[in-house]
């Protein structure tokens, strides 16, 4: 992946570009579902993760742990795995739904094509990415970090 110094970190993606037009499958329905729903109704945290690893689970159930904060900055929580995974993924429920990438086609115009997971996308609620961040290694960010994001989020974007 050719990355300009204006791209942000882990990502395809400029400061502020919309999240692309891309179709991901809700595990729980396997109704197609787009970013661009929440367009103008809630910011997003996009967590592309790996389907069967324990540090990416642990990571959405800190997540979760601050579930009443991310709700109070108005956002939601999608977890996007490469592949289905049996039984349900934790705290698949709310304001979390799990949402699969088959096709890699998410994770190619997101993370560009050598994209690596895990990555964690927070965008605004007109679906402008206003940071990533890229775990390679598995040292995810602090939860609170992302919630002190979308609290940013909410106050910039009222």
């Amino acid at each position: 992946m050719v990355v300009t110094k204006d791209h942000l970190a882990g990502t395809a993606l400029m400061p502020e570009q919309l999240l692309p037009e891309v179709a991901l499958t809700d595990a729980g329905s396997g109704e197609p579902w787009r970013p661009s729903e929440l367009r103008q109704r809630s910011a997003v945290v996009l967590c592309f993760l790996h389907a069967r690893c324990d540090a990416c689970a642990r990571t959405v159930a800190q997540l979760a742990e601050r579930e009443e904060a991310i709700r109070r900055a108005d956002a939601q929580v999608r977890v996007v795995l490469p592949e289905a995974v049996d039984g349900p993924f934790p705290c698949a429920d709310g304001a979390y739904r799990v949402m699969v990438d088959e096709d890699g086609q998410a994770r190619e115009r997101m993370l560009g094509p050598d994209g690596r997971l895990p990555t964690v996308l927070v965008a605004d609620r007109y679906t402008a990415v206003v940071e990533s961040f890229p775990a390679p290694d598995h040292r995810f960010p602090d939860p609170d970090e992302v919630v002190d994001t979308l609290r940013y989020v909410a106050c910039d974007c009222s």
